[in-house]
């Protein structure tokens, strides 16, 4: 045993100050963490908000496109819209693109955004197209309250 002539031993002492500064450090982790997991989060959030915009304004700029069939465009969350011909392959009639369309970008929406639905409104040149998706993809929770909505108003 070693003689201290100041009169006070240090034993131990580094190993709490080792364990105390640990302590910290792993406190100081998890709030980066949480942190990190929040910042994802939003930012999944806010490019299905981009993609979900986006989506609105290519069905707007397809009905400004064929603007004498406006109220062809006119679909519910629910309704189920068919198109009997290929536009893509074949001459079709406004009333027909019109259908195709709406085909092609619901179809689009349901690929682009979890459980991703799209919606026109049309009455006479007011155009409104709603787009909702769930903001919590891959979650087991499937709560009303995780549905986002867009709104984008237009005069065609």
């Amino acid at each position: 045993m070693a003689i201290n002539k100041g009169g006070s031993y240090q034993r131990g002492a580094g190993l709490i100050e080792v364990m105390i500064g640990l302590f910290v450090l792993a406190i100081g982790l998890l709030g980066m963490a949480s942190l990190q997991n929040n910042a994802v989060r939003m930012n999944n959030t806010s490019y299905r908000y981009s993609q979900a915009v986006l989506l609105a304004s290519d069905i707007t700029e397809r009905m400004r496109a064929n603007r004498y069939v406006l109220s062809d465009y006119a679909s519910g969350f629910s309704d189920s819209v068919t198109a009997s011909t290929d536009c893509a392959a074949a001459n079709c009639s406004d009333a027909q693109i019109a259908k195709w369309d709406v085909v092609q970008w619901r179809a689009a929406v349901a690929d682009a955004l979890p459980q991703g639905e799209g919606e026109i409104q049309v009455v006479g040149n007011q155009v409104t197209i709603l787009v909702q998706f769930d903001q919590d993809a891959g979650d087991q929770d499937d709560a009303e309250d995780d549905r986002l909505q867009i709104q984008i108003s237009s005069r065609i």
